[in-house]
């Protein structure tokens, strides 16, 4: 897991040596899949409660 306060702390040169690397695109699509697990988790019990009637 990647933690977001850390991440958005890292200072200019720091996040250039990442995007170099091409590591920038990944840690940000991997903030953003972090962010939706919740709701996935919502819609999965919703689902399970909806198909158990």
């Amino acid at each position: 897991m990647v933690d977001e306060v850390a991440f958005r702390a890292l200072p200019g040169p720091v996040l250039a040596e990442f995007h170099a690397k091409g590591w920038l695109d990944l840690i940000v699509l991997h903030l953003a899949s972090q962010q939706r697990w919740p709701a996935l988790a919502t819609e999965a019990a919703n689902s399970r409660t909806h198909n158990a009637n």
